[in-house]
């Protein structure tokens, strides 16, 4: 490992290293998504059958891990929080075919494995954006040709005025369905982290060997890029 690598065991934003805040995560999360849900809309979106072999990049507790694991060959569940895979691992012990890893996106390159596809959803944002053309670079390392990417996050799109409009809206959302606590640390990802801009993400894919064949704005905030490699 080159000591130059940035450090992503550094935290930006909440640092969910106990427990009780990991819980508390899942419970925050679960009032305003569906991980059943996601896990369908991913199968379909990369296309997954019972031979798919996938890598779940940044899979937190592994709320969405947990259902695709039931609908392919094997998933690697990988994420830089050891608390949040000891969790999922114990929370998901009877679940045979996810292999946890603990690495960041950069540490991947020292694995050997390949995928038939790869996603990672609201976890880029971590890395500054010199760091997240690295990541990506690593991510298209470990899939297969043809293989196949979906790439979920905050990313901003429009003029600067329109994005500091979408940011109060979209804290005040959450201050609504979550209360205030949530809606805090929504504040602290615009200050703290690095979540960057539509057009900058989209040249970096294309410089990681990927095409774009779909896009789709969530909402104002975030975006979901699904992609072929090369």
């Amino acid at each position: 490992m080159k000591s130059w690598l940035y450090d992503e065991s550094k935290h930006s934003g909440v640092n969910y290293a106990s427990i009780e805040l990991i819980q508390q995560y899942d419970e925050n999360h679960s009032k305003f998504r569906n991980f059943a849900k996601e896990a369908d809309e991913i199968i379909s979106d990369l296309k997954l059958t019972t031979q798919s072999i996938v890598a779940d990049i940044g899979c937190g507790t592994c709320a969405i891990t947990q259902y695709i694991a039931k609908k392919v060959k094997k998933i690697y569940a990988i994420d830089i929080s050891s608390p949040m895979l000891d969790y999922a691992r114990q929370k998901y012990h009877t679940i045979h075919n996810i292999e946890y890893i603990h690495s960041g996106f950069l540490g991947l390159h020292t694995h050997t494995f390949n995928v038939d596809a790869v996603y990672t959803k609201m976890a880029l944002h971590h890395l500054p954006d010199f760091w997240k053309q690295m990541a990506l670079n690593t991510i298209s390392s470990i899939t297969k040709p043809g293989g196949r990417l979906l790439y979920e996050d905050v990313i901003f799109s429009g003029d600067i005025e329109t994005i500091e409009q979408n940011i109060d809206q979209w804290i005040n959302q959450f201050k609504q369905q979550t209360g205030d606590e949530f809606a805090r640390e929504v504040e602290m990802h615009v200050k703290e982290e690095f979540s960057t801009f539509d057009w900058a993400i989209e040249h970096m894919l294309h410089n990681a060997g990927y095409k774009i064949d779909a896009r789709l704005n969530k909402n104002e905030m975030i975006i979901k890029y699904i992609c072929t490699k090369q």
